[in-house]
């Protein structure tokens, strides 16, 4: 994987949370962490993929997130609701996936 500036210690409670919640299908890291031109600071931009997914699931997602005290903010966006076309173009030419229901339900 490129370098994202996020440890796999960290990577891993990152995943550990999507995998709570079972309407999530897929995540997958954008943004400056993604293309690898990220500050030491740089927030961690995460697009959460899943049909199924509500405002209060995404909610509790990210206060999951705060619960592990990461030394950057996590910034989620669901994907399914982005209005941006270039917002989507983007997650869609940098982005990296992190986590993957299906492969996770299969290990």
């Amino acid at each position: 994987m490129k370098n994202t500036g996020i440890n796999s210690s960290t990577l891993s409670e990152i995943t550990s949370v999507f995998s709570s919640f079972p309407e999530v299908e897929k995540a997958v890291l954008f943004g400056s962490r993604a293309k690898g031109n990220f500050y030491e600071g740089s927030d961690i931009d995460i697009a959460v993929f899943g049909d199924k997914l509500d405002f209060e699931q995404l909610l509790n997602i990210s206060i999951a997130m705060d619960d592990i005290e990461l030394l950057q903010a996590v910034d989620l966006v669901h994907f399914e609701k982005i209005k941006e076309p270039e917002l989507i173009k983007h997650i869609e030419r940098v982005g990296i996936k992190i986590y993957d229901l299906e492969l996770a339900s299969k290990s």
